[in-house]
């Protein structure tokens, strides 16, 4: 019986991949970017799923994250994130047709590679993507802790004590946060934090051409958000009764709406 995944290393980072059963003519390479201070393993059930037999997974650690090593010279900015996905998405997908998955940070990650790949792009998921400041509330205290060490301390204290309360998805960021770089950590989310002083999260993610799906639960979402959300045209996605992490804690649901919102024709 062949995997359903395998790993592999592109760039100086760790992917994981899935290999489709089926890969009809629409299949998409669908890259699953992670938040700050996680890896991918939040989307390690997307891997066994049906959106995985028919569109090649890809989801990789981001550089100083997870398996994946530092940028050599720990300079992990927002910026240098997005530039490095774009020459790791070219070198590893090529031409292939894609979408994005993006969860927190990673939603706005994404959102910045749009542009740059143009058409090659079929489609956009947030998942509690930053929109507006009252959603960088963790990132945000980067800039407050001039050492990445305490950054890191903070992360681990608040998400820990997230974790011991039953928060689904917790769990999963603390171990991740062992793995983590400091300096890696605290330097992307201060660049990232410094996009959301402003609604200009919002705006770029509104501001993106392609098909674009806002997930959220309706645990987590900051009204700010929810009041952002009210006033756009794209699609969004509500998940009762959950949190900011609905791939761990609704998968079911999660993977029935990305094969949905990846169809050619959509039913919403």
């Amino acid at each position: 019986m062949s995997r359903a995944w395998s790993a592999a290393v592109c760039n100086d980072t760790f992917l994981r991949v899935s290999h489709p059963a089926l890969e009809p003519e629409d299949a998409l390479d669908l890259w699953c970017i992670h938040g700050a201070g996680e890896s991918g393993i939040p989307f390690f059930p997307l891997l066994g799923s049906e959106v995985a037999r028919r569109h090649r997974i890809v989801v990789p650690d981001l550089p100083g994250f997870g398996a994946s090593p530092p940028f050599a010279d720990g300079a992990a900015s927002f910026e240098r994130m997005v530039a490095h996905m774009r020459q790791l998405i070219a070198a590893f997908s090529g031409e292939r047709r894609i979408a994005f998955v993006g969860h927190s940070i990673g939603a706005m990650i994404a959102t910045e590679l749009v542009g740059p790949l143009g058409e090659q792009v079929q489609s956009l998921i947030s998942i509690e993507g930053n929109l507006t400041p009252a959603d960088a509330y963790l990132t945000g205290l980067a800039a407050a802790h001039a050492h990445p060490i305490a950054y890191q301390r903070l992360l681990f204290d608040r998400i820990g004590a997230e974790a011991a309360a039953g928060e689904p998805g917790a769990a999963g960021l603390v171990a991740s946060l062992h793995f983590a770089d400091p300096a890696s950590l605290w330097e992307l989310a201060r660049t990232a934090a410094a996009r959301s002083t402003t609604d200009q999260a919002g705006a770029a993610f509104a501001a993106a051409a392609c098909r674009k799906h806002y997930y959220y639960g309706d645990r987590s979402l900051s009204a700010a958000a929810r009041d952002f959300l009210s006033a756009q045209q794209f699609h969004v996605r509500i998940f009762p009764g959950q949190g900011h992490w609905l791939m761990v804690e609704a998968p079911d649901s999660f993977h029935q709406a990305i094969l949905q919102d990846l169809s050619e024709s959509p039913a919403w």
